[in-house]
């Protein structure tokens, strides 16, 4: 989606031009009432003045107090619920355990039961700290805690990328350009009420960046105006043709620190990719050094690596996967699934290639004419079939 362009102060000023009324100004301001009502005072309380002496309780209204039906007895009894922690009571009982410690005789004793209780206690308060932060409850707090934070976090980079793209979001703009010209707003509307002028009147007169139409409908409005508000006219004319440079220097200034992000930006993603690169080839490197002696291609007779290894290892090391096309990354995913599944099946077959040559072997030591070539005629000799009967049913093994 495309950028929004953001609204200058000169779109803010046009609009004064083509509106009838502030009403119509959308400036997102809020709005000023001419005037409020005063805070309804209270009247005092009047108490009751202390020379007059307060009324006794007479016999009957004492009689009155005392006296109970015999629905009261169902009454519950007020009694003490609380079953805290009471100080007061802890210390007396602490200080008489000093008192008996003075005068017992076994105070040593008395001291290291006092050590155990205080260490049972300790030790109980740890086991319930420790349960209370791994209840499930409070590990959820915990990671609404570092969800919230990482959420404030990725907030504060928004703000500050949107203050970078409109730079009528940034902090300057909004401390030198936005809220002075609310005040200047406002001080126009009251002295357009003062001065009897149409609504608007004051910011359609100032409401160019040139000075000399600025000067020319000023002159306008203020012919018939008192010198002394005629120089706060045109002292907001001057003032707001110095918030439009100031707006214009943050605006550069924004593009600038933009450019540079960009720049920054780029830069940083080059090295985040040489970086990856730099981690793939190494665990390319690693993969081919680990499957090099299991996959019998990859090997000559002597055990050694074929010459086309390096290449291939080298052609390996230079696949870029954000270049690769859709058929390409399929067959590499084909491949790392696959390829562990192949190795298993050449260890396999090793194995049952081991178990025929011994089993060749064997036969061979037992009955050396079993194995033997044909004759001169071509006829195979007498237990030749018994060894290709065997050599039969070993290739036709599943090595799956």
């Amino acid at each position: 989606t495309a950028q929004a362009e953001p609204v200058s102060l000169k779109d803010k000023m046009d609009a004064f031009m083509d509106a009838d009324d502030l009403d119509d100004v959308n400036l997102n301001e809020p709005s000023h009432t001419a005037s409020e009502e005063p805070p309804r005072q209270e009247e005092p309380i009047q108490e009751p003045s202390s020379s007059e002496p307060e009324p006794e309780p007479t016999p009957s209204t004492q009689e009155e107090d005392d006296f109970t039906t015999p629905l009261d007895d169902f009454k519950p009894k007020s009694t003490n619920t609380d079953d805290g922690f009471d100080p007061n009571k802890f210390e007396e009982e602490t200080w008489n355990k000093i008192k008996e410690m003075g005068t017992d005789p076994h105070a040593g004793i008395k001291y290291k039961e006092l050590r155990d209780e205080l260490k049972a206690y300790k030790q109980k308060e740890s086991e319930f700290s420790q349960s209370v932060e791994s209840s499930e409850e409070v590990m959820q707090l915990k990671a609404k805690l570092e969800s919230l934070e990482e959420i404030e976090t990725q907030y504060q980079e928004m703000r500050n990328k949107a203050a970078m793209v409109d730079y009528t979001q940034t902090e300057e703009y909004k401390q030198y350009v936005d809220a002075p010209f609310s005040r200047m707003i406002t001080d126009a509307t009251a002295l357009e009420e003062h001065l009897g002028f149409e609504e608007n009147a004051i910011m359609k007169a100032i409401a160019t960046s040139d000075r000399k139409t600025q000067d020319r409908a000023i002159e306008d409005l203020t012919r018939d105006v008192p010198p002394r508000y005629a120089r706060e006219i045109e002292q907001m004319a001057s003032d707001l043709l110095k918030l439009y440079r100031t707006e214009a220097t943050i605006k550069d200034e924004a593009a600038t620190r933009l450019d540079r992000y960009q720049e920054s930006e780029t830069a940083r993603q080059a090295a985040e990719r040489e970086r990856s690169h730099a981690v793939f080839k190494n665990q390319v490197g690693k993969t081919f050094e680990r499957y090099q002696t299991k996959i019998p291609s990859l090997l000559d007779d002597q055990g050694n690596p074929i010459s086309d290894y390096n290449d291939m290892l080298g052609k390996a090391e230079a696949i870029d996967f954000d270049d690769l096309d859709v058929e390409s990354r399929g067959f590499a995913a084909m491949a790392a699934v696959t390829m562990p599944h192949l190795v298993s099946s050449y260890k396999q077959m090793q194995v049952k290639l081991k178990e025929a040559n011994t089993l060749i072997s064997a036969m061979k030591a037992s009955n050396p004419s079993s194995v033997s070539p044909p004759d001169a005629g071509g006829t195979p000799r007498k237990h030749q079939p018994k060894v290709q009967d065997k050599m039969k049913s070993f290739l036709d093994m599943d090595f799956e």
